[in-house]
């Protein structure tokens, strides 16, 4: 397994692991298909190509497939630049419970720590259990529970909002 930056050159992979994810997984995104990302080609190729400092998209491989990705979003308002966001958080049912999501999750907080970030965030519906205890591993804690945040198929689900405070791993270093 191996986790890196996605550039234009991994632009078709993306694409595909995205469209399989919001199929697989619909709670876990707040887009849902012909509305995201992945159906914008241009759209997509330009959130690759963003500047470190505005977004990075990190994706796992298992050999040369890609099987997980997230991706880090940089606030660009001067009051909020010292906030990070993780969105599309995913990993391919193949490839769950080895590793590879905390890898993911630590390659963003790294890049997160080299750009002098204070603050990550992220949100994660109730019914992902799996990813709330991964989170919460890794060091997110919840500061809020947003009700009825997201409707899939008529269901509503309850989205917890959690952060990692970077500080305190410059605190302790």
């Amino acid at each position: 397994m191996k986790v890196r930056a996605l550039t234009g050159d991994d632009l078709d992979a993306f694409l595909a692991l995205r469209k399989k994810a919001l199929t697989l997984a619909p709670s876990a995104f707040g887009s849902s298909p012909g509305e995201d990302i992945s159906d914008d080609r241009a759209r997509a190729l330009a959130s690759l190509q963003d500047p470190p400092g505005v977004g990075v998209t990190f994706g796992g491989f298992d050999g040369t497939s890609l099987v997980a990705l997230a991706t880090l979003r940089v606030s660009q308002r001067r009051k909020t630049a010292h906030h990070g966001a993780v969105y599309g958080m995913f990993v391919a049912p193949s490839a769950r419970r080895i590793g590879l999501g905390r890898a993911l999750l630590h390659a963003v907080v790294a890049h997160a720590k080299s750009l002098d970030l204070a603050v990550l965030g992220l949100s994660v519906s109730e019914d992902a259990h799996a990813a709330l205890q991964l989170y919460e591993r890794v060091g997110f804690t919840t500061w809020g529970i947003e009700p009825a945040a997201l409707r899939v198929d008529g269901i509503f689900l309850d989205v917890r909002h959690m952060q990692f405070d970077l500080r305190t791993l410059r605190d302790a270093s």
